[in-house]
């Protein structure tokens, strides 16, 4: 960068706002002389001025040094101003709407019931509609996502407790467990992948391999939860096959989370895991046969599609899956000894 060109530059810039020389050293604290020299390209100012003329001036220091707008951050600029402003506007407006409805109904429960009685559940329908529209995230710097889990979580427990009070119910357990196994199903492989942000590279990769470990776990016992918390409400006529038979289905996802733990090629994986499930789905079959009295005839006769329909549709699903998985091993063992 010439000493000419910054000074153009510099005197360019000043202009544009409207400022002499000795406005420009007046905002500076510098004498007006040293204005002078560097828009005739004599000397540069001193760098710990750089920021304070940034300022003055309305440039960005890459701006400065190099002698010229920067008109795409010029643009990014405006546009995150824009998106700002638009931000602001739905979160001010939505606000507003959801006070205005709590006041009006707070005031009409009074007027016509003389009490405060459904009241309670339009502010706690407004609190949760205000988690997840426009969000509490904006109070947060970080973490804004899991915040954004938590808060629409405790909005929806303290929503389904003052409409279980009113309406003198006892379902607010269940609802909660419910909802609870439905966010971790959906949000917790969101916030475990979004650890990667937060963790150095070396330590996610040690623990992504437990993630479903830890997924199939966290289900299981949710679901698990879920079950005592209904039995103990509204009672179940066959908690202990219900138990058993959530066991055997999350069985599956536990043999799948316990061959990523190890250090074998994908195709082989895939493979393991097609094996496997043919074994989980003829077990998980017998067990609710031997529950139920399920005597349900799975004979094989290709000849009979009438009378066998479950063996026959049986037997081509196990072959398949045989066959699929066999391929797999075949094509993970190639690439093994090829790698090696």
């Amino acid at each position: 960068m010439g000493k000419e060109k910054f000074g153009t530059f510099i005197k360019n810039s000043r202009m544009k706002k409207n400022y002499t020389q000795k406005q420009l050293a007046d905002k500076l604290f510098i004498d007006v002389t040293a204005v002078s020299k560097w828009e005739r390209g004599i000397t540069y100012p001193d760098i710990t001025l750089v920021p304070e003329i940034c300022k003055v001036l309305d440039l960005n220091e890459h701006e400065l040094i190099q002698s010229s707008n920067d008109t795409e951050y010029r643009k990014k600029m405006r546009e995150a101003e824009k998106y700002t402003k638009i931000k602001n506007t739905i979160f001010c407006t939505a606000t507003l709407l959801y006070l205005t409805a709590i006041v009006t109904c707070f005031i009409v429960n009074i007027s016509v019931n003389h009490t405060l009685s459904w009241f309670w559940i339009v502010l706690t329908s407004c609190l949760t509609a205000f988690t997840f529209i426009p969000t509490c995230t904006r109070f947060f710097t970080k973490y804004k996502f899991f915040m954004f889990v938590c808060s629409t979580f405790i909005s929806l427990f303290i929503l389904f407790l003052t409409c279980s009070i009113y309406t003198k119910g006892n379902w607010c357990l269940v609802a909660t467990f419910g909802t609870l196994l439905g966010y971790f199903t959906i949000f917790y492989p969101i916030i475990f992948n979004k650890m990667k942000m937060y963790l150095l590279d070396n330590k996610y990769n040690k623990i992504k391999k437990y993630f479903m470990l830890t997924y199939s776990l966290g289900l299981l016992v949710l679901t698990l939860l879920l079950l005592f918390v209904i039995n103990g409400f509204y009672g179940i006529s066959m908690m202990g096959s219900a138990v058993i038979i959530t066991i055997c289905s999350y069985g599956l996802l536990f043999s799948y989370a316990i061959i990523e733990l190890f250090n074998l090629n994908r195709f082989i994986k895939l493979g393991i895991d097609g094996l496997i499930t043919c074994i989980e789905l003829i077990g998980l079959r017998n067990v609710i046969e031997k529950l139920f009295d399920n005597t349900a005839d799975y004979r094989i006769d290709f000849s009979d599609w009438t009378n066998h329909t479950n063996g026959n549709v049986h037997c081509i699903i196990f072959l398949l899956l045989i066959f699929i998985s066999l391929i797999f091993l075949i094509i993970g063992y190639i690439k093994t000894k090829r790698k090696s």
